[in-house]
């Protein structure tokens, strides 16, 4: 990924953010660790309030149920 290796790629990252407040990454790998190297290459990380060690990756599996509410 160019962002982690490139620091024309990360100025022009940071940059877009500080303009428009959002940024998007694509091309990202999601393998375990990944999250960690990216924020890394952005700005210091600090060990969680929980103990969890240097970072915690927290990935839930999301599901949708359909629901009706009636108004009476």
């Amino acid at each position: 990924m160019q962002f982690v290796a490139d620091d024309r790629a990360l100025y022009n990252w940071l940059t877009a953010l500080e303009e428009t407040g959002f940024a998007l990454l694509s091309s990202v790998p999601t393998e375990p660790g990944q999250l960690h190297r990216i924020a890394a290459r952005v700005a210091y990380l600090r060990k969680t309030l929980l103990g969890y060690g240097r970072w915690s990756e927290r990935f839930e599996e999301l599901t949708v149920e359909p629901r009706s509410y009636e108004l009476n």
